[in-house]
């Protein structure tokens, strides 16, 4: 005699103790010119534990980008509430209702997220060399495909200076997003 609901349960996203509504993200989505359907559902995340992603079917010709699509959603919401990632569908998978299904649009992300990251793992190690004015050689190996990121942390074993050339020579490179960060 007892009810138990379980769907709308897992509706709810959780980013870092900051709770977001899909059909809030969804709303703002819709209104973009570009986005014919859309579906904002959790992933997993090592930092926040949960992190929005959409799932948007584009109209026809249309494709905006990922930049226009987080400039579009940030015009509305707050910084936390901004999808993650914009994953392209043909169409999202709905009953013969129409109503969103949620757990298996959540299940083919987390397993697209699975295999991403499989892939990036197993991806071949490319080392990479700057040769600075002075003589030293900085060497540094990156995983996958994609921008390289660095952070630079001031520590007792250098000082400000030193850490700022250093983080200019590797930006110079062209190759690097280098922050540098003071104590």
């Amino acid at each position: 005699g007892r009810l138990v609901v379980l769907d709308r349960r897992t509706d709810r996203i959780v980013r870092g103790g900051e709770n977001i509504s899909p059909a809030e993200v969804e709303a703002v989505l819709h209104e973009h010119p570009a986005v014919e359907d859309a579906a904002v559902v959790a992933r997993r995340d090592d930092t926040f534990g949960q992190v929005p992603v959409a799932a948007v079917v584009l109209r026809a010709r249309a494709d905006p980008g990922d930049e226009a699509l987080t400039a579009h959603c940030r015009s509305a919401l707050a910084g936390f509430k901004i999808p993650v990632a914009f994953i392209r569908y043909e169409r999202l998978p709905r009953t013969s209702g129409g109503k969103l299904q949620r757990a298996a649009l959540r299940d083919a992300i987390e397993r697209d997220a699975t295999e991403r990251r499989a892939t990036e793992r197993d991806a071949p190690r490319q080392q990479r060399h700057l040769d600075r004015p002075d003589g030293v050689r900085i060497v540094w190996r990156s995983v996958g495909s994609g921008p390289v990121r660095v952070v630079l942390l001031h520590g007792t074993l250098s000082t400000a200076a030193q850490m700022i050339g250093l983080a200019r020579d590797l930006a110079a490179s062209g190759e690097l997003t280098v922050h540098s960060i003071d104590r």
